[in-house]
């Protein structure tokens, strides 16, 4: 989505097929940031690093060691959001590790940013010599505000499933759409399902009537605006 033309939109609406397992319609995600931590140590010979050596790893694993595990993806569900040590590399001298932020409220995103903020002064408190910088992006927004501004693309969706038969659920999603960087410019974007399960594993898979049922969805929906 980085480099798709946002200026080449002139719609009220959009939907993507990202969806899961059938009949459920999505309008709102999580809010999703990614941290970087860069870890500077101080190399030294270990048979004389007594009082002289820093270690980036060490001060790398006690930054992750700080993190809540309560907050983890591995212990949360529903609208819990986690943080997530994501990726890690590095040595004595150096480290770097991504931790992945998640909430579905923004609010609360920012308190998590801060939150490794202040882990970093911490650890860098505790390893004299040693040295931590943490830098922040937003990834993509909770799409929910969009869809509040124009719930016509979503009514759009639940008369079309009324005219199929079809008894359509809304949840919410534990992850990101291309939608959310589209709902970034106000433009309703609800995600449709498209019958996968397992997303993003080796036992992903999808249904094949889902997906059928799922492409008339769509033909109903576009009826829909049509009248």
């Amino acid at each position: 989505m980085d480099f798709f033309d946002m200026k080449r939109l002139h719609c009220r609406a959009l939907y993507t097929m990202d969806g899961g397992e059938r009949y459920v319609i999505e309008d709102e995600c999580f809010n999703a940031a990614s941290v970087k931590v860069h870890f500077e140590g101080v190399a030294y010979h270990l048979g004389s690093a007594r009082g002289r050596m820093v270690n980036a790893l060490t001060m790398c694993s006690a930054f992750i060691n700080a993190l809540p595990q309560a907050e983890s993806p591995e212990a949360t569900d529903g609208r819990y959001g986690y943080y997530c040590p994501h990726e890690v590399k590095g040595n004595v001298s150096s480290a770097d590790l991504e931790v992945l932020l998640r909430d579905f409220d923004f609010d609360s995103l920012e308190q998590r940013i801060k939150a490794l903020k202040s882990i970093g002064k911490t650890i860098e408190l505790l390893y004299r010599g040693g040295k931590v910088s943490v830098r922040s992006s937003i990834s993509y927004r909770n799409m929910v505000e969009a869809s509040k501004k124009d719930p016509k693309a979503l009514e759009a969706v639940y008369e079309a499933g009324r005219v199929l038969g079809q008894p359509l659920v809304n949840e919410i999603i534990r992850g990101g759409t291309d939608g959310a960087r589209i709902a970034e410019e106000g433009i309703s974007c609800p995600n449709i399902y498209a019958g996968g399960h397992n997303m993003h594993s080796r036992f992903e898979w999808v249904g094949v009537d889902a997906m059928n049922e799922a492409s008339l969805l769509i033909v109903e929906i576009v009826k829909q605006w049509a009248k």
